[in-house]
């Protein structure tokens, strides 16, 4: 696809130090993040993977990608790669020696959306990973957990554990920290009632 990509920019004169940057599409660099995750649980040289994902946000858009791609490849895919083949003869003559995209191309990129495909239903299994929400005992940090409980909830995965991070010890109830420690003691029953019956566990 990359090669394909660089003929086309070849072809429109566009071979200047910026012609690599711009063939990394938005979200293209998460999604082969996410495939890297899946050769590492196919080698079967691990204990355990960890995976310290991005932001809420991010991390969220990224594990909804497999899903967009598999509509996109049951429900736009076939046609376009009908058409691409019915035009790719006109083109070249019409455009002055403008390559569409042959059968090689349209193969890796089905074959990369079945791979997400199968990423997807590994890590959407129960049996073989969890995701643990880690929060700081803050309002707005709180408040987008729990946001984010509720999306992993609707696309299927397993959140079994959270961990709040940054949690002043009891020995700070007195002075200066006192009223940042009553606080922090709000949010954390807050995180309780929030997220039970799921494990929870407090650091410093």
């Amino acid at each position: 696809m990359q090669s394909w990509l660089s003929g086309v920019m070849s072809w429109a004169k566009l071979e200047d130090i910026t012609t690599e940057e711009t063939l990394v599409f938005p979200g293209m660099e998460e999604l082969f993040s996410l495939m890297q995750i899946k050769r590492h649980a196919e080698s079967g040289t691990y204990d355990v993977i960890i995976v310290d994902c991005a932001p809420t946000g991010e991390t969220l858009r990224s594990l909804s990608y497999p899903n967009l791609l598999r509509w996109w490849m049951e429900k736009i895919f076939p046609y376009e790669r009908r058409l691409v083949k019915m035009v790719r003869p006109i083109a070249k003559v019409v455009t002055g020696g403008l390559v569409l995209p042959d059968d090689s191309v349209m193969d890796s990129v089905e074959g990369f959306v079945r791979e997400l495909e199968e990423l997807q239903t590994m890590i959407a299994d129960h049996e073989v990973t969890t995701v643990r929400m880690v929060m700081n005992p803050e309002k707005m940090v709180v408040s987008e957990a729990r946001r984010a409980f509720t999306y992993l909830n609707l696309f299927g995965f397993n959140t079994d554990a959270v961990i709040v991070n940054r949690v002043l010890p009891e020995e700070a109830s007195t002075g200066y920290w006192a009223a940042w420690r009553e606080i922090h003691a709000k949010y954390e029953e807050e995180i309780r009632s929030s997220f039970s019956p799921r494990r929870s566990c407090a650091f410093p």
